[in-house]
């Protein structure tokens, strides 16, 4: 999860297409484990 935060924090600043793109994915991982952690 470190991982995908730091992939996150460095794609917000581009505002490409592509950008776009990867943010919403990144945003789809982190609400998925913030999901999970609720759960456990």
């Amino acid at each position: 999860m470190k991982r995908v935060w730091e992939m996150y924090e460095k794609t917000q600043g581009s505002n490409s297409k592509m950008a776009k793109t990867k943010m919403e994915l990144f945003e789809d991982a982190i609400e998925r484990e913030r999901q999970r952690n609720e759960r456990a």
